[in-house]
């Protein structure tokens, strides 16, 4: 198995709001309990356990909106309809260029190279905050280990080639890295992470 790319989500919100760092929306939202709504494209995607994460973490009360998909979701926030939405990168990139929305934080815990200048949500202040989503290429169980070898070093290849690092950036990732090994511990640990904000945040499918 590899891991062929990571990428965070950025926290935008609508810039009516008084709002422009992690610590801003902590005191708005113990100010105004409830009263912050964030968007996402769908209950239990990346966005939407994003946010779950961060109320957790910081200790706030902010209203979940779900949407079906990220451009509706992307809409109703450039209206005020909702405040503020744990975006993907690449969807909300134009907008925070041309200042319809704000960017506050990325989710990893290193900067994204699209958004050099956003802090992550972990430097801002809310310690141990991490949320990247990934992309992996998997084989059956009981793949023979050279095959499995064999697959990771053409990923990796292929990652660290010109046309790789272009279509990366493009969509605001970061390449994969470990061994086979290594992205093995990394899925248990994403699996553990998340069954804990599922399960505390009582996170049902519709």
């Amino acid at each position: 198995m590899a891991l062929v790319a990571t990428y965070p989500n950025v926290l935008v919100v609508n810039p009516s709001l008084p709002i422009h760092s992690i610590a801003d929306l902590i005191r708005y939202a113990k100010e105004k309990p409830g009263t912050l709504n964030f968007a996402s494209a769908g209950i239990g995607q990346s966005q939407h356990l994003s946010g779950e994460m961060f109320k957790s973490m910081a200790d706030i009360d902010i209203v979940h909106v779900p949407y079906k998909g990220t451009g509706p979701a992307l809409t109703d926030l450039l209206s005020g309809s909702v405040q503020m939405m744990f975006s993907n990168v690449p969807a909300a990139a134009p907008y925070i260029e041309s200042g319809k929305l704000r960017a506050i934080a990325v989710t990893g815990l290193t900067r994204s190279k699209a958004l050099p200048q956003v802090p992550t949500v972990n430097e801002a202040g809310v310690r141990g905050y991490d949320v990247v989503s990934w992309l992996a290429l998997m084989a059956p169980a009981k793949t023979p280990d050279e095959i499995i070898a064999r697959l990771h070093a053409e990923v990796s290849k292929a990652l660290a080639s010109p046309a790789g690092q272009r279509h990366l950036a493009a969509v605001g990732a970061e390449a994969g890295s470990g061994s086979p090994q290594a992205v093995a511990r990394f899925l248990k640990e994403e699996q553990a992470k998340w069954s804990k904000v599922i399960k505390e945040a009582n996170v049902k499918p519709l």
